[in-house]
């Protein structure tokens, strides 16, 4: 998967062995927020956290104190735009990377990250994807006809 993504824009912490065995695996520290978190950070940089907060209360449908959105959250939004777009261009860009990534560990390695959640996808400082926690890497190498067709299964087979 480094040879196909490399380290510009994903990264997948090495594993120490010293400190792992075949129960427990220990890989460096990757620093950095989750993509979740760094969406919602670029999101409150733009509009504002005054506004941020009543837009995501009225989003969830929290909104307990007439209109969630007053006028001027509506115009601070709409000056927000040019930059909510970019936000919106590089989230989109992160997450085909990270189907790519995925399916490339499906399909063409046969071993993947059994436990893909929103809290093990990082965004590093640099800007990169980090994906952490592959203490539940599942699969063993697929058929390679299955491989190149897609035909495998969750569990690699």
């Amino acid at each position: 998967m480094r040879a196909r993504f490399g380290e510009s824009r994903l990264v997948v912490p090495r594993p120490i062995g010293a400190l792992s065995s075949e129960r427990v695996l220990v890989m460096q520290y990757l620093p950095g927020p989750t993509l979740a978190a760094q969406l919602a950070a670029d999101v409150r940089g733009a509009v504002g956290e005054r506004v941020f907060a009543r837009w995501s209360a009225a989003a969830r449908g929290d909104a307990d104190d007439g209109p969630a959105l007053r006028a001027v959250d509506r115009v601070r939004i709409a000056a927000a735009a040019p930059h909510l777009w970019r936000i919106r261009r590089v989230v989109r860009a992160r997450l085909l990377l990270l189907g790519a990534a995925h399916g490339e560990q499906i399909f063409v390695d046969g071993r993947f990250n059994g436990d893909p959640h929103g809290g093990n996808v990082l965004v590093t400082t640099r800007g990169r994807l980090g994906l952490i926690d592959y203490g539940q890497a599942s699969g063993g190498r697929a058929p390679r006809a299955a491989r190149r067709t897609g035909a495998c299964n969750a569990t690699g087979s």
